[in-house]
């Protein structure tokens, strides 16, 4: 997700603890990676920096460490990183994707 997009992020803490929600399932797919609310029957498709961050989103990490985290996998730097984990986390909660401690 890039920070230049529409998503205006709320303040997460760094130490808030971020999990996928139940009734949501996620699949790699044809180079993509695809979630799909079963609930809802809707279907998410993530580029490769969101499915970075969904993929660390397993109710023991913070966002602070999958800011550091995505620092490390894509080389950017620690304030672009925090401003597009924390708008994609924020997006993914709002739509019942992941639930936030």
């Amino acid at each position: 997700m890039s920070r230049a997009g529409s998503i205006q992020p709320s303040k997460l803490p760094d130490g808030t603890l971020v999990r996928r929600a139940r009734g949501v399932v996620d699949r790699p797919m044809g180079g993509e990676h695809v979630i799909v609310h079963v609930k809802n029957r809707r279907i998410y498709r993530l580029n490769g920096t969101a499915a970075a961050i969904w993929s660390n989103a397993d109710g023991g990490a913070t966002v602070a460490g999958i800011a550091d985290a995505i620092v490390a996998r894509f080389r950017v730097d620690a304030d672009t990183a925090r401003a597009d984990v924390e708008g994609c986390l924020t997006h993914l909660r709002d739509q019942g994707l992941l639930e936030v401690a």
